[in-house]
């Protein structure tokens, strides 16, 4: 009997460490996934392969890919993550932008930026401020947009005025309105850009455009 009784007490524990452990596992789970064409006059000279991911508190884009031009690119990868309010959380990159090695990485606290940078085999680092919600669109990828699509979908009701943070070099502006008759286009505007987004009620980013640079982006 008392074996009987060790041997339950046993199972009873292990049943509780199993639960537990699968308690303390953050979620991680892709939500979605697709690949984005890049055309420049009409041409395709790249593509973006990315991941959208759920993990416990936060939300993670993973995106490799690369561009023939108008920058030549290669992106061995890109993760961005962000809380669940879309707040930025870090930022990796791995690649080469215009035949220039990069590997750029940074962490986000109440808008202050730890930034490690290497370029071409010199590294620095320093600390950056930049408002807190700005939405991180590093230069020349377009798969990070999808973020602003995901936060905003066709539910954006009035013109929204925004920020943006060009990793690693600055922090710019930008207004945010969805087309009258069509909800899921949205406008964003710089201060020189305009960038014309299709969306849908999921918050997929479907397509994306840059009239004045001729470019267009269009998920697969």
């Amino acid at each position: 009997m008392r074996f009987l009784l060790k041997t339950g007490l046993f199972l009873l524990v292990g049943v509780l460490l199993v639960a537990f452990c699968m308690s303390a596992t953050p979620l991680d789970e892709i939500m979605e996934e697709g690949i984005y064409s890049i055309y420049y006059g009409g041409e395709k000279v790249g593509y973006e392969e990315y991941v959208w991911k759920a993990e416990k508190n936060a939300f993670v884009l993973e995106v490799k890919g690369r561009m023939d031009g108008p920058v030549p690119s290669s992106l061995e990868e890109l993760t961005i993550r962000v809380d669940r309010n879309f707040i930025p959380v870090s930022y990796s990159f791995k690649g080469t932008i215009g035949g220039l090695s990069q590997q750029v990485d940074c962490t986000f606290q109440e808008g202050v930026v730890d930034l490690r940078m290497t370029v071409a085999g010199r590294s620095f680092r320093r600390s950056v401020r930049i408002q807190r919600d700005a939405f991180l669109l590093p230069n020349p990828f377009f798969s990070p947009y999808l973020i602003i699509a995901k936060k905003f979908g066709c539910r954006l009701q009035e013109k929204r005025d925004l920020f943006s943070y060009i990793v690693p070099q600055l922090e710019e502006g930008f207004s945010l309105e969805s087309d009258e008759e069509t909800p899921c286009l949205l406008f964003l505007m710089f201060k020189d850009t305009r960038i014309e987004m299709e969306t849908n009620e999921d918050g997929t980013l479907l397509h994306l455009r840059i009239p004045s640079q001729n470019i267009k982006v269009s998920r697969n």
